[in-house]
């Protein structure tokens, strides 16, 4: 029978023999450059020799973080209050749009943590997020935002197609998401987007456009995937259709540099459903069965201090992100409800309204507004569009209506007389005494 030989066991340092000279069997006496994090585990520790950059002339040091490979992290403050974070001997950048201005507090609230070999550091704005534990490049020293945006879904458009994604007389439900996978196998994948329904009530079998866009201060790189889920169809076409929330992958786009320029892009859904009207793809995360709505990837909550317990992130102080509940009965639209009198989607929706109207030149009254036309208009909606040069875009919001006269008054001239001219009027809404015009919100 062969013997066994320990060759180490957790005893711990013993740095005495016994009195007869020996040790135990395992125990070391010397460990020299060794760390024990773990039971039963021996590791080498890190070399800590080279040239660590610390900022520019006159910062003060505010935080030191150890990476891999003798790399420290250090976060530096400039009297002005811009911060420089350094690699080592080299600089990391931020995500575009950031701002090195005021990065972190000058309080000193910076707690960065070590998560699954990711590096995450805690800023007035966001959590950024370094996926590199040893950075040799200027892409391994380039910080992202932690997590991904949340998709914005607007301007459904349909085009008819023989063998198209949805039956006529049918209802679907589509909702997005943006997705970002690492060589490694990583992936970061967002919160879906709402889940919009398409009603096809054209006649006929079509594909469906979807515009997806994104802030510029969000993040997306080119690269990133767009991936577009659709539900099952429901054989019917009316507003009350319900098709549920179970969805599967249909389209997955990667986003280009232009997309990146323009903060959207538009992508077809040209797949055609099974003869029951299934859609056929890889579920979606949130699906009921599987992690569930509840377990949506929702970017952190801005945070003073960060910790890491067994593998899970703690962020303490929040700020939490700001919600808005609001319900309209006519739902959303950012093209023009150009809609017969009566529609109770140009009554009571919320989007742009297209009338047409004289202008006189030098007058802020526009006349021969139609009954149906009037409809929808309130005061405070912003002229958008004037066509031949009727009226600046963009410069002027209703101030009055007269229904009885078939007249609108703008807080603003005519810069021409026209006849028949289109006016296109947006809804706007207020947060912090800020206005917005529909369109750049759901955009």
């Amino acid at each position: 029978m062969a013997a066994r030989q320990t060759v180490l066991k957790p005893l711990g340092l013993v740095t005495r023999p016994n009195e007869l000279g020996q040790y135990p069997a395992g125990a070391l006496a010397v460990a020299d450059n060794m760390l024990f994090r773990a039971q039963g585990q021996m590791q080498v520790s890190k070399t800590t020799s080279g040239t660590q950059t610390l900022g520019n002339a006159n910062d003060v040091v505010r935080k030191l973080f150890p990476l891999d490979s003798g790399i420290i992290w250090s976060a530096s403050r400039s009297a002005a209050n811009v911060w420089t974070m350094g690699f080592g001997a080299s600089f990391g950048t931020v995500p575009t749009a950031m701002s090195l201005v005021g990065l972190f507090s000058n309080t000193g609230f910076i707690a960065p943590i070590r998560m699954r070999e990711h590096f995450l550091v805690n800023g007035l704005t966001n959590v950024i997020v370094s996926d590199v534990m040893a950075p040799a490049s200027a892409a391994d020293r380039a910080f992202r935002m932690a997590g991904m945006p949340q998709a914005g879904v607007s301007l459904f458009s349909a085009v008819t197609a023989a063998a198209g994604a949805v039956l006529n007389n049918t209802t679907v439900g589509y909702c997005v998401l943006f997705r970002r996978d690492f060589a490694n196998g990583y992936s970061v994948v967002s919160t879906p987007s709402l889940i919009c329904r398409y009603v096809n009530t054209s006649g006929a079998t079509v594909n469906v456009a979807l515009k997806v866009s994104w802030s510029s201060a969000a993040g997306i790189a080119a690269g990133d995937l767009i991936e577009v889920y659709r539900t099952d169809a429901v054989q019917a076409a009316l507003s009350t259709t319900d098709p549920g929330t179970t969805c599967q992958l249909v389209l997955s786009y990667t986003i280009s540099a232009a997309d990146i320029a323009a903060t959207f892009t538009t992508v077809t859904d040209t797949q055609a459903p099974g003869s029951l009207g299934e859609t056929y793809g890889r579920e979606l995360y949130t699906n009921p069965g599987q992690q569930g709505a509840l377990a949506a990837n929702r970017q952190p909550n801005i945070s003073k201090l960060m910790s890491q317990y067994k593998g899970y992130a703690f962020y303490a102080n929040v700020t939490e992100r700001p919600i808005w509940t609001f319900q309209v009965p006519g739902g959303i639209n950012d093209s023009a409800l150009d809609l017969a009198a009566g529609d109770y989607e140009r009554t009571y929706g919320i989007g742009n309204r297209t009338i047409t109207a004289t202008t006189t030149l030098g007058n802020a009254t526009v006349t021969a507004v139609s009954a149906a036309h009037l409809q929808g208009i309130k005061v405070g909606q912003l002229l958008h569009f004037g066509s031949g040069g009727s009226f600046p875009s963009n410069a002027f919001t209703v101030q009055s209506i007269n229904t009885g006269a078939g007249t609108i008054t703008f807080t603003g001239v005519a810069t021409a007389g026209v006849v028949g001219a289109t006016l296109q009027l947006t809804d706007q809404f207020q947060i912090d005494g800020g206005t917005f015009r529909l369109p750049a919100w759901v955009q």
